[in-house]
């Protein structure tokens, strides 16, 4: 017999929703109904409880995706529903940090998209450490110099990867690591092979910094009609010039010097078009600079007050040179006519 311990409000948005299940006794078995009157699709579920049994006797656990009914525009459903897919623990898993391998940062933080960069990852528990993928890429000469630093170099990059760094134990254990401890390829714009199939931007064209690389602007581009940049681009030390009809930093850094190390020469930006002949891009409009959440961070995917990592920020990031004050304060009234100014200071 089945009783109703939760309700979906229709508040109910896109991304997570927590609800309470209130119920005075151990539930086993939980089955979600959806509306009769139209549908929600759920692509995840997590269950939160808390623990009951603190004895080291083996808890089966099964859980099971079964296809759902009919809509009931086609009927009452007589028949059961076909199970999709089982899968049973058997076992009591022990998680302990003293037992986990940890990655707490890399250096340098970015390379050559050829590959050959030495890096040198620090954490915990790596002793043991057998193999390193970085970015979806094996590193080789792996050097396992003590339990808290190795030694490895990249290798040539083919093709587009998420960012992430493992290191492989001889158990099969993987690593942990924070998110922004990251590696990214850095290619210099005016070399032929920072760019697909060795074709640079020429004018016109729409350019594309995918998250796992930094480019580093070395030259004035040519007219860009879209410059969206998912990863970084820096500007290198040099007068320098960007012209583009639409630049979009989705989750990447375009970065004009530093707080510490300020941009001392000319950087100009340029955008070009006008309201009535430019095509808007939608929710952002034309003729624009502009900084977004990355593209696995929005409203419609997550939810609304979706709470976004720093690290997945769009950030336009510019520091010049520091502008010494132009103004100062007078000690007396100046009246009309004076040849002198008192100044305070």
């Amino acid at each position: 017999e089945w009783k109703t311990v939760a309700e979906i409000a229709e508040s109910a948005h896109s991304g997570w929703n927590f609800i309470d299940v209130a119920s005075n006794e151990y539930i086993r078995f939980i089955r979600y109904d959806g509306p009769w009157n139209g549908y929600c699709q759920i692509a995840e579920l997590e269950y939160h409880g808390i623990v009951v049994d603190s004895l080291d006797e083996t808890c089966d656990v099964t859980v099971r995706v079964l296809s759902p009914p009919p809509h009931p525009s086609q009927g009452a459903s007589h028949g059961p529903s076909t199970v999709l897919a089982s899968s049973t623990l058997h076992s009591i898993l022990n998680y302990s940090k003293e037992s986990t391998s940890e990655i707490t940062s890399i250096s340098p933080k970015w390379g050559s998209s050829l590959g050959g960069t030495t890096l040198t990852i620090q954490g915990s528990n790596l002793i043991s450490t057998e193999d390193v993928i970085v970015n979806g890429y094996r590193c080789t000469n792996l050097t396992v110099v003590s339990a808290s630093t190795i030694t490895c170099i990249t290798s040539r990059r083919t093709r587009l990867s998420p960012l992430s760094i493992v290191a492989t134990s001889a158990d099969g254990s993987q690593s942990v690591s924070r998110p922004t401890v990251v590696f990214r390829y850095l290619d210099r714009w005016s070399l032929i092979n920072t760019w697909q199939n060795d074709e640079p931007p020429v004018e016109g064209d729409s350019v594309v910094i995918p998250p796992d690389q930094v480019v580093l602007m070395d030259v004035t581009p040519p007219r860009l009609k879209l410059l969206l940049v998912q990863g970084q681009l820096v500007f290198d030390r040099k007068d320098l010039e960007l012209h583009a009809e639409y630049i979009w930093v989705q989750g990447g850094l375009l970065e004009v010097g530093t707080e510490e190390e300020p941009f001392t020469h000319q950087a100009t930006i340029t955008l070009y078009g006008d309201r009535w002949n430019s095509v808007a891009i939608p929710r952002l409009g034309s003729k624009c600079l502009v900084a977004s959440n990355g593209m696995d961070y929005s409203t419609h995917s997550n939810g609304e007050g979706t709470l976004v990592p720093r690290f997945r920020l769009g950030t336009i990031d510019i520091h010049g040179i520091p502008r010494r004050r132009t103004w100062t304060k007078v000690a007396t009234t100046v009246t009309s006519g004076s040849s002198t100014i008192e100044l305070s200071e």
